[in-house]
């Protein structure tokens, strides 16, 4: 009996993990395609010297350094989740 809910009670656990991973490797695959959107923004606009342009390539550089840290922490967070 005890083991029997023992089964039930880690199947469910796989199934939770199974989900949560699912649903990890779909926001990684959003922020790998929002990635890839951006170096299509920079390399479109990184020749141009004007002040706007400048700018514009600031924000970019930025907003892909942070989509970065967000696909290392979730690359991170679904290796913790494989290993616990």
């Amino acid at each position: 009996m005890y083991m029997l809910s023992k089964e039930k009670k880690l199947d469910k656990n796989l199934q939770l993990l199974e989900k949560k991973m699912s649903q990890s490797y779909k926001n990684l695959e959003k922020l790998q395609d929002q990635r890839s959107d951006i170096a299509d923004h920079i390399s479109s606009i990184q020749h141009l010297k004007d002040r706007d342009s400048m700018q514009m390539l600031h924000h970019l550089n930025l907003e892909q350094s942070s989509i970065q840290n967000n696909i290392l922490s979730i690359k991170t967070q679904m290796t913790e989740m494989v290993q616990a």
